[in-house]
């Protein structure tokens, strides 16, 4: 089988429409509309082989903020009332797709959050003291929620994420991955997630790409495969270059994250994701 793999088509703001019910004016109409330049290059791609139409593609959506941001899960009748929810976007994908293949590139915790910072931020001239504020003034805030209310509920509460995104840019939840792995795992089974490492891929695509395409039934790549496009590729940085983060802010967010990151590499059963 040749590798022929396509990402939807996602504008700019795509992944924010979903809460189109919550946040907006928009209809259901607005929301499906988002993907027409998807459906349409889908569509474009059938082939007929032997009188049988099929699709030579894989298609995917790349929304990483599906994975920590259900943002607006107040408002679903199940919920309402609750201090964390019962269900999530996570139940409306499995009773869609039970049998979705779900794909997970995870990045130094530390790493994720001050490039997301820098990301956010880059316009409003911010320096590396400006992210160590943000980060003693985001810890403090989380850990008395977690002490108060635990885990579950701190990492769905919306009011403290954004009260500490508005203050400084600061989007501390997104690295604990383990806390809501553990919500996929539970409604997904586990063989339906893989997880790999960001680090693992840029610095071995070929070995990364092969066990996404085991994951998804494809066959490894051909050696054409890796001529014409895996070595050719390249990351993508951005031209504006952030300052280094402070030594005592990554030792605080080494300390903050380690225990989540024991957590995740426990349920992996893969030290590597301790990122030590």
């Amino acid at each position: 089988m040749k590798h022929a793999v396509k990402t939807s088509y996602l504008c700019p703001v795509g992944h924010r429409k979903r809460f189109y019910a919550t946040f907006g004016n928009d209809s259901f109409n607005d929301y499906i509309e988002v993907f027409d330049k998807a459906a349409q290059v889908i569509e474009s791609k059938v082939t007929n082989e032997n009188g049988l139409e099929w699709h030579p593609m894989v298609t995917y959506d790349g929304s990483s903020q599906y994975f920590w941001e259900h943002d607006g899960w107040e408002v679903i009748p199940q919920n309402v009332g609750q201090l964390e929810p019962k269900v999530t976007l996570i139940d409306g994908l499995r009773s869609v797709r039970p049998d979705a293949k779900l794909i997970l590139m995870l990045r130094n915790p530390e790493e994720r959050l001050f490039s997301h910072f820098w990301m956010l931020g880059k316009n409003h001239k911010l320096t590396a003291d400006d992210f160590h504020a943000g980060v003693l003034y985001s810890i403090e805030k989380y850990k008395e929620c977690f002490e108060q209310y635990g885990e579950r509920k701190c990492l769905y509460d919306t009011e403290l994420f954004d009260d500490a995104f508005r203050k400084n840019w600061i989007t501390l939840r997104t690295s604990i991955y383990s806390g809501y792995l553990k919500d996929w795992v539970k409604v997904f089974k586990s063989e339906n997630i893989l997880v790999i490492k960001s680090e693992d891929y840029y610095i071995d695509r070929t070995s990364s790409l092969n066990k996404i395409y085991e994951f998804i039934g494809l066959q490894p790549i051909s050696e054409d495969d890796k001529a014409n496009s895996i070595n050719k590729e390249k990351a993508k940085f951005s031209s504006n270059k952030k300052p280094r983060m402070l030594n005592k802010t990554r030792q605080l967010l080494r300390d903050f994250y380690a225990p989540y990151n024991r957590d995740l590499a426990t349920m992996l059963n893969d030290d590597r994701f301790l990122w030590s």
